[in-house]
């Protein structure tokens, strides 16, 4: 497998703690794990990661649903969204990918690994 990069957007520094943790035993490299949407959209512009994992809600000004739109602007990077509330998906009418908190790291690992083409 190659080591393809992984920025993680969340805003709970346990659970982005464990994607982390789950993320690299399954050999991904986790190149940032920030917690706004500004970071989001500046790591995404200068890392180039090969999936963003994105919490809906964020600290700061912006949640993760504007994050997407921004980062949208310049990249086609796939997008996981991560989210207690999957009603705001809907709402929006995203189509990206998404998983359920609280999530297994099987299903982590799972998804990570389809949408990086594994």
């Amino acid at each position: 497998m190659s080591k393809a990069n992984i920025l993680i957007v969340e805003d709970n520094f346990l659970i982005a703690q464990d994607m982390q943790n789950i993320l690299e035993q399954a050999g991904y490299t986790i190149s940032a794990v920030v917690d706004t949407g500004e970071l989001a959209i500046s790591n995404a512009a200068e890392l180039k990661p090969d999936l963003i994992i994105l919490d809906i809600v964020l600290k700061g000004d912006m949640d993760g649903i504007e994050t997407l739109k921004m980062i949208r602007e310049h990249s086609d990077v796939p997008v996981l969204f991560v989210t207690g509330n999957q009603d705001l998906l809907i709402q929006h009418h995203l189509n990206e990918p998404w998983l359920d908190k609280p999530f297994t790291a099987l299903d982590l690992q799972r998804l990570a690994s389809s949408l990086l083409g594994g």
